[in-house]
């Protein structure tokens, strides 16, 4: 799930994992809402340097033309209509906006599918109940469609009977927009995506060697859904188990654990004794939603 508009996340995962909110740059759209359609990949503007700004139409010889000119073929159009066109992409106040209705309704449909396994499980899986991570990387305050879809669906699913787990990563605004159910797990993350799922993939990297697989620790305590306000000092408390800094093994073992974190750190190798004891429990299905300005994926594991 992303509100990403360059269409980075359909290079890494299947079209039908995909939900692009907020449109594509690789799609146009009829301006009179005929239709869309995908974006020519040979697609060039005549711009002018000056005003960087694409006139209607290629001036002759050097000549400049006046803005609004038809005729031409730097702006597209419609091929059933032959109204102008535009991107497919929603803009602010945008009543014109066509989204993608398939992708909308596979994301739905996903969505219920999930709360409908997590309603199953709680009612037959004798205590086995469905844990589902939701992964919130690079999404701001400006525009919060995405936060506000992780806070919701993490509400909805844990309503359903889900241990559900909500994790923001953030350097500025890590912390909850509303506040969550009580059963929700949260972990604010106070620092940039990359060095996030380095150290994740170095974590789950770390138990490839056939050792059991790592978990976030049963009791870990959760920030206080209700506090919303970093203090001044940027620090959060969090607990995130026994998250390994892979790379820098050599000179120190970081994890995530409770105690105070400064922005931009996820780890203190100066008190080994206050690490988490790693468990595990026995589960039905591990859902995963990556939500970034950027991608979304569902894994069973």
């Amino acid at each position: 799930f992303t509100s990403n508009v360059d269409g980075h996340s359909l290079q890494h995962f299947e079209a039908g994992e995909v939900r692009e909110c907020h449109g594509s740059l690789d799609f146009w759209q009829c301006g009179a809402k005929a239709g869309t359609w995908r974006a020519p990949a040979d697609c060039r503007f005549a711009v002018d340097e000056q005003t960087r700004r694409a006139p209607g139409m290629f001036a002759a010889g050097g000549a400049k033309v006046v803005e609004g000119t038809e005729g031409g073929k730097n702006w597209p159009r419609c091929p059933e209509c032959s109204s102008r066109a535009r991107p497919a992409v929603l803009m602010f106040d945008d009543e014109h906006w066509l989204g993608d209705s398939g992708q909308e309704l596979r994301w739905a449909a996903w969505c219920k599918a999930v709360k409908g396994m997590a309603s199953a499980s709680s009612r037959w899986g004798n205590g086995r109940l469905l844990r589902t991570l939701i992964l919130e990387i690079g999404c701001g305050l400006e525009v919060p469609t995405v936060r506000n879809t992780a806070e919701d669906l993490a509400a909805v699913w844990s309503e359903a009977g889900a241990e559900v787990t909500l994790v923001r990563v953030n350097p500025v605004s890590p912390q909850a927009d509303q506040p969550l159910p009580a059963r929700v797990r949260y972990l604010a993350l106070p620092c940039r995506g990359i060095e996030a799922i380095l150290k994740m993939q170095a974590h789950l990297d770390s138990f490839a060697d056939g050792g059991t697989a790592g978990a976030l620790a049963e009791n870990s305590t959760p920030l206080n859904n209700n506090n919303n306000n970093m203090g001044s000092d940027d620090e959060q408390t969090f607990e995130a188990g026994s998250l390994k800094h892979h790379k820098q093994q050599q000179q120190q073992q970081q994890q995530f654990e409770a105690g105070s974190l400064k922005r931009g750190r996820l780890g203190d190798e100066s008190s080994p004794d206050k690490r988490q004891k790693v468990t595990t429990t026995p589960t039905t299905t591990t859902t995963t939603t990556i939500t970034t300005g950027q991608q979304q994926k569902q894994q069973p594991q």
